[in-house]
C-alpha cells in the first residue's frame, strides 16, 4: 500500500528490538536471590542508547499457582511473581508483546494479572486484553515528536485466542485468512502512526530458519503498511531481510531464559537491534550480540560475539541481505529505494 506523507517530528528515533523474556522458573529464582537487575542489568547499557525499547514477555506474571492445561503443541509453564515487573522496569523497557505461547499459561486470570502488574508499573502492552478488541488493538506511543503504535499477533497457540467477550491473545495464524485480519488491522491504524511496529510470534520451535508461510506473512506485512516486523519465538537468531525498504526480523531469539543450550541451534544467544528512522524512513538495523549466562543476558564478547554475528550474517545473507561488521556489530543500512 502507499503510505501517507511522513508527519512525525524532524528528529531521528531509534527502537531497541529484543526477544523473548522468559523470567519464569530459573530467572524467576535468580532474580528473588539476587534482585531485579541480575537478568537485564547487563545488557542495561545496549538498550539505553534507544529512545524506546521493545520486548516479548514470554511468561505470565502472576502469584497464582494453580496452572491451566498446557497446550499440545508444547510443554511447560513460565510464571514469575507480579513484583518482577521490576525487572522490566528497571531496565528501561517500555513496552512488551504479550501475544506469544506463556502468556497464558496461568489462564485467563493469570493474563488479566499480567496485564495489571504492567499497567502498574507503567510498562506498555499490547498482543492480549479482556476481549479481542483489545487483544487485537494497537499500543499507542510518543517519544521525540514520532508517533510510534504497536500491533501484537501470535500463531499459536489457538486455544488462548480472545473472543468478542472472552480474555485471550491475538491469535492470527500464518494463513490467507490470517493475513487478511492482520493487514485490516494495520489499515486501521496506519493513519495514526507515524512508525507502525507490528510483533509476530511464532509456535513452532526450535527454528534455525524462517518457514515459506512465514516469510509471505512478514512481506505481507509490510505491504500493508507496517514499518518494522518483528518476529520471535523460534529461541534461535534468524537472519533480517529489507521488504519494500522496511526491515523484517524474523527472529530475535531469546534476551533471557533458563533453557538448557543446544549446542548446534545456541539458544542462549540473543541480540539487541538497533532500528534508525528518520523522516519517515528506515535508515538501518545494527545488531549486537547478547549471550545468557547465568539467568542474566549480557554482551557477548570475543570470539563468541564473532561467531554469534557471523552466524547471522550469514542467515542474513542468504535472504538477500546486504551485511557489514564494523566494531564488533552487524550493519544492515538500508537498500536503495530502487533495490528494495
Amino acid at each position: 500500500m502507499e503510505r501517507e506523507a511522513w508527519s512525525g517530528g524532524a528528529a531521528p528515533l531509534t527502537l531497541a528490538l529484543v526477544g523473548d523474556l522468559r523470567l519464569g522458573r530459573g530467572v524467576a529464582r535468580a532474580a528473588e536471590v539476587f534482585g531485579p537487575d541480575h537478568p537485564l542489568g547487563g545488557v542495561v547499557p545496549l538498550l539505553a542508547e534507544a529512545d524506546l525499547t521493545f520486548a516479548d514477555l514470554a511468561c505470565a506474571l502472576t502469584a497464582r499457582l494453580i496452572r491451566e492445561e498446557a497446550p499440545p503443541e508444547r510443554a511447560g509453564y513460565l510464571r514469575a511473581d507480579p513484583r518482577h515487573v521490576e525487572v522490566l522496569r528497571r531496565a528501561g523497557v517500555d513496552a512488551v508483546s504479550v501475544a506469544n505461547t506463556h502468556v497464558g499459561d496461568y489462564g485467563a486470570l493469570g493474563i488479566l494479572d499480567t496485564l495489571a502488574a504492567l499497567d502498574g508499573a507503567g510498562v506498555g502492552h499490547a498482543g492480549a486484553g479482556a476481549d479481542l478488541a483489545a487483544a487485537q488493538g494497537p499500543l499507542r506511543l510518543s517519544r521525540r515528536g514520532w508517533r510510534v503504535s504497536l500491533l501484537a499477533f501470535t500463531d499459536a497457540p489457538a486455544m488462548w485466542a480472545a473472543g468478542p467477550s472472552t480474555v485471550g491473545v491475538c491469535f492470527i495464524p500464518h494463513d490467507a485468512a490470517g493475513l487478511a485480519r492482520a493487514r485490516a488491522a494495520i489499515a486501521a491504524e496506519r493513519p495514526f502512526a507515524d512508525l507502525l511496529l507490528v510483533s509476530t510470534h511464532s509456535g513452532r520451535a526450535p527454528r534455525e530458519r524462517p518457514e515459506g508461510a512465514e516469510r509471505a506473512f512478514a512481506r505481507g506485512l509490510v505491504e500493508a503498511g507496517a514499518d518494522v516486523v518483528w518476529g520471535h519465538g523460534s529461541h534461535v537468531l534468524q537472519g533480517i531481510e529489507w521488504s519494500r525498504g522496511r526491515p523484517i526480523l524474523y527472529d530475535a531469539g531469546d534476551l533471557v531464559n533458563d533453557d538448557d543450550v543446544d549446542p548446534r541451534l545456541r539458544n542462549d544467544r540473543g541480540a539487541v537491534f538497533r532500528v534508525r528512522a528518520h523522516r519517515g524512513e528506515i535508515e538501518g538495523v545494527e545488531v549486537l550480540a547478547t549471550r545468557v549466562r547465568g539467568m542474566r543476558a549480557e554482551p557477548a564478547t570475543g570470539v563468541e560475539r564473532d561467531r554469534a554475528l557471523a552466524s547471522l550474517a550469514a542467515a542474513s545473507e542468504a535472504l538477500g541481505t546486504k551485511v557489514r561488521v564494523e566494531e564488533g556489530r552487524l550493519r544492515l543500512p538500508a537498500p536503495i529505494p530502487a533495490l528494495s
